[in-house]
């Protein structure tokens, strides 16, 4: 298997992962007031723009990620809680739907049973926000540091790599 995970192989997926990531974050910016919020996450995810890989994914999507809540109380501007979660499951479905031959959804990095190439599982690292007064613009700004693990089928971690979104 170690032959058909390549680098390039991490390069093409955090590519197309990057690219999704950034209409997620133009999501929270469109959605985001002044004297804080409490935003939950919407929208469509395009289809990356990627080669798909000749690989039979698990997508391991966690509790943690799929019900990321953001909190922050911002001096002068309120408590600010924004939803990440709930897009997750949408962003990542449908960026590993167009990167992989197959991306099959599992509920653990060992699923039983399945004949796959390996699994892959994200998790959200660090998340911050800043809003117009901070960023001294017109602008609200996120960043979300995503950490990306690969596993085998025996649960074996392959590669993990740090994917920045802003």
């Amino acid at each position: 298997m170690s032959s058909r995970l390549s680098p390039s192989v991490v390069q093409s997926v955090e590519s197309g992962l990057m690219r999704s990531c950034l209409s997620l974050v133009f999501v929270v910016l469109t959605l985001a007031a002044c004297t804080g919020a409490n935003i939950q996450m919407q929208g469509e995810i395009p289809t990356p723009l990627v080669n798909r890989l000749p690989l039979r994914i698990g997508l391991y999507l966690e509790p943690a990620l799929v019900q990321y809540v953001f909190e922050e109380k911002i001096q002068d501007h309120g408590d600010w809680r924004v939803e990440v979660g709930p897009m997750q499951t949408k962003l990542f479905r449908q960026v590993a739907s167009a990167m992989f031959l197959e991306a099959v959804p599992v509920d653990s990095l060992t699923p039983a049973g399945t004949n796959l190439d390996a699994i892959l599982a994200p998790r959200i690292a660090e998340f911050q926000i800043a809003i117009p007064s901070q960023t001294r613009s017109d602008f609200y700004e996120v960043w979300i540091k995503y950490m990306m693990r690969l596993y085998d089928t025996h649960g074996a971690l392959i590669a993990e790599w740090p994917l920045t979104a802003y």
